[in-house]
Order: C-alpha cells, then sequence, then structure tokens
C-alpha cells in the first residue's frame, strides 16, 4: 500500500519514477564498478591508441563497446574521414563518439586515453599444456620469461611489450599475488599483451620443474644486481642434450653475457635454445621453491651510482641478451 501511495503522489506531481535500466545506468556510474587499474567487473576497460588497436584487431578478444573522442576516432585505421564526426568503416564494433568528459568518466582516473577506450572480456587463458603443444613452442628456438609473484601491472604490461619486441613466446606468471588483466597493464605493454600468451600458473615452481624434465628448458634464475645469492642452488647446463638432474648443493653465479654465450653454445639442429628467464619482484626476489628449479643464477653487472634495476628493465636486457645472435665472421671462421 505505502509503495501504492508514492506511485500515485509522484503522477499527481509529475516526477517519473526511473526504470530499472536508468537506475543500473546511473548506479554503474556513481559507483565507478571499475578499479584504478582499469579492470571492470562487466569486462576490462583498455585506453589509449596502441593498446586499443592491437586488441581490435586480436581475433581472440570478445568486444563490448568501443568509445572514441571526435578526434581519437581518426585514430582508427578504417576511418571515413569525409564524414563529421568521422565515421569507422569495416571495425568489430561501431565506434561511439563522446565527449571527452564522458570518456573520462568511464575509466581509472589519471588513464592516459588518447580518445580510445575499448570495453572488452578479458583474454581467454592459455595453459601452460596449450603452449607447450603450439607449433611455434614445439619447432623453433623458445624463450620464455617468468614472472614470480611480480603484481605491478605497469612492470608486468612493459614485460610483455619487451617480450613481444625480442620474440619471446609466453610470459609465466602466478595466479596469485600478480597482476591481472587491466587497463594499465594493456597500455604499459602498448600493444604487447595482443601478441605475446600471458600463462598464469598455480604452481610456479611445479611449472618450471615440467619445462625443464619434459620439454628440455633450461632455467635461468636473474640475481639481484648485488650478487645476492640467497637461494641460488643448482647444476649448470652443459654441452649435452637436456637431460635434468635434480640439483646439486653448488651454487653457480654467472654473468648475463656468460649465461647467454653459453645458451647459445648448446644449441643443436636437435635441440635448439629453449630457455626460461626467471625474474621475481622487486626486494623479494626470486622465492627459494621457484629458485631450486635453476639450473644457474645469472647477475647483470652494473656500473653506475644505482646497482638495481627494476623487474621490467632487468627484463629487456635480459632479453636482448638472449636473443640468438647471428654468428660473426670471426666466429665462423
Amino acid at each position: 500500500m505505502k509503495n501504492r501511495k508514492i506511485a500515485e503522489n509522484r503522477r499527481k506531481s509529475g516526477t517519473k519514477s526511473p526504470s530499472r535500466k536508468a537506475f543500473r545506468t546511473t548506479s554503474r556510474t556513481a559507483s565507478g564498478r571499475h578499479s584504478r587499474d582499469g579492470s571492470s567487473s562487466d569486462g576490462v576497460w583498455l585506453y589509449g591508441t596502441h593498446a586499443v588497436l592491437a586488441a581490435l584487431a586480436n581475433r581472440r578478444r570478445r568486444f563490448l563497446r568501443l568509445c572514441a573522442t571526435s578526434e581519437g576516432v581518426r585514430r582508427l585505421p578504417t576511418t571515413d574521414r569525409a564524414e563529421s564526426p568521422p565515421r569507422g568503416l569495416g571495425l568489430p564494433l561501431e565506434p561511439e563518439i563522446l565527449a571527452p568528459s564522458q570518456l573520462v568518466r568511464l575509466l581509472p582516473p589519471d588513464a592516459v586515453h588518447q580518445g580510445l577506450a575499448l570495453l572488452t572480456e578479458p583474454l581467454p587463458p592459455v595453459s601452460l599444456e596449450d603452449l607447450m603443444q603450439s607449433e611455434s613452442a614445439q619447432s623453433e628456438s623458445c624463450l620464455i620469461v617468468a614472472l614470480d609473484q611480480v603484481s605491478d601491472p605497469r612492470n608486468v604490461g612493459a614485460v610483455l611489450r619487451s617480450a613481444a619486441v625480442f620474440g619471446a613466446k609466453a610470459v609465466l606468471t602466478t595466479e596469485r599475488k600478480a597482476a591481472s588483466e587491466s587497463g594499465a597493464l594493456a597500455k604499459a605493454a602498448s600493444g604487447g599483451l595482443e601478441i605475446v600468451p600471458r600463462v598464469a600458473v598455480g604452481n610456479l615452481a611445479q611449472a618450471l620443474a615440467s619445462l625443464k624434465e619434459q620439454h628440455g628448458f633450461w632455467i635461468y634464475a636473474f640475481a639481484s644486481s648485488t650478487g645476492r645469492l640467497t637461494h641460488a642452488h643448482g647444476k649448470p647446463p652443459n654441452e649435452k642434450p637436456p637431460n635434468h638432474k635434480p640439483p646439486n648443493d653448488k651454487q653457480v653465479q654467472l654473468t648475463l653475457e656468460q649465461a647467454a654465450a653459453q645458451a647459445v653454445r648448446q644449441a643443436t639442429p636437435d635441440f635448439p635454445v629453449r630457455v626460461v628467464l626467471v625474474l621475481g619482484a622487486e626486494g623479494k626476489g626470486v622465492r627459494p621453491l621457484v629458485a631450486k628449479q635453476a639450473d644457474a643464477w645469472v647477475r647483470i653487472p652494473t656500473a653506475g651510482d644505482l646497482s638495481e634495476l627494476n623487474v621490467s628493465n632487468a627484463a629487456a636486457v635480459a632479453l636482448y641478451a638472449f636473443q640468438q645472435p647471428e654468428p660473426s665472421e670471426t666466429e665462423a671462421n
């Protein structure tokens, strides 16, 4: 009865009761159901030119909404600029043209959107088994980066970007205490999120053991630049085909140059270079159980006043060093 009287009073006063759909929209906008890094209960908001364009070109994506300002829509590759406002042609969905103030309200604070934002479902998960069954992992030299509980989305995104640049086949992460897919991660990856598979594993130590024992990978764990080897127990790689045994108590430390040269020397037509580079979170480093899977510890020498690189910079340096170089004329002779 009370609700009926309220409705009658509203009709008399001319006040309209908001529809259920309108209430949901208002509630979502007001409550900001995305997190500060760009994830949302309805999907993931990606923003920025490179992140959005790379996602639109990814057939594994399922898109929910594409928003652009009148300037941002001109950055779309198939835009009819003769129309006002410009119209997207051949895109998987029609862009909504919004004022900059409207677009800002959809995204986390301080998001650098460059006039483009895309709401999409998270990428389908890729398992370690799926990765190892892929053609590139089976038939070629394979370089993988493993991140041990690295939780900063910008660091993970930067690692994905470097992995895409230097040809890594995947980035392994932990399921817990790790950055999830988000706008901030995709922005830092600058398209790398759509290129390099990100494989989340429940137990990183077990995953590394599987890669080592079943797939012939060598595991290189990166120590801090100061050379602390608190958990370095491993057996160094040798010239024989991969046939790993349980690590012994000998501590092995190599410089980055030594480790990269060692990996290349081991390569044969039957056993191409198959390497996992393991990097830990800043401050904590690689955890003990993960470290036990390492065949050797690698140190990146530094010469400046600062002795430490952050994890994304260290990954970029390591990936560059572990690229398979073309043999020089001196080596050929």
